[in-house]
C-alpha cells in the first residue's frame, strides 16, 4: 500500500541564531524571512556572512557587503525545499591578536635557542 500523505518539506536554519530549528518551507520566503522566524541573529553572529547548504551537496555562501547582497539567484530569490541555512560566528578579532603575539614568542624562543645551541 503506498503512503498518499502530502510530503512536507522543511528549511533547517543553525549556528548563530537565537533558536536554531526546522521549519516548514514556504514559497516565496527569503533568508532573512526564515532568520527571523528562528527569532533573528544571536549576539555572536556575523551578520554579513551567511552559508546555504542544499539538498545536492551544494554550498551557496552569501555575503552583505555593505548594504549589497551578493550569492546570486538564491540570494536575491529566497532558499529551495531542503535547504539548510547556516549562520557564521563572528571572528574574534581578540583571539587573533592573541594567536599572533603567542606565535611571534614562540618563534622568538625558537630562535633565541637556535643560537645559543650554535655557540
Amino acid at each position: 500500500m503506498q503512503d498518499e500523505r502530502p510530503q512536507v518539506l522543511l528549511v533547517q536554519v543553525h549556528g548563530e541564531v537565537v533558536f536554531p530549528n526546522a521549519m516548514v518551507f514556504s514559497e516565496g520566503k527569503t533568508i532573512a524571512d526564515y532568520v527571523n522566524s528562528a527569532d533573528g541573529y544571536s549576539q555572536k553572529a556575523d551578520q554579513s556572512r551567511v552559508l546555504v547548504l542544499h539538498t545536492g551537496g551544494t554550498i551557496t555562501r552569501i555575503e552583505y557587503n555593505d548594504g549589497w547582497l551578493t550569492g546570486g539567484k538564491l540570494a536575491k530569490y529566497g532558499v529551495k525545499p531542503g535547504d539548510e541555512i547556516l549562520v557564521m560566528p563572528k571572528v574574534d578579532d581578540k583571539t587573533m591578536q592573541y594567536t599572533s603575539d603567542i606565535t611571534e614568542v614562540v618563534y622568538q624562543v625558537a630562535m633565541n635557542a637556535a643560537v645559543v645551541l650554535k655557540l
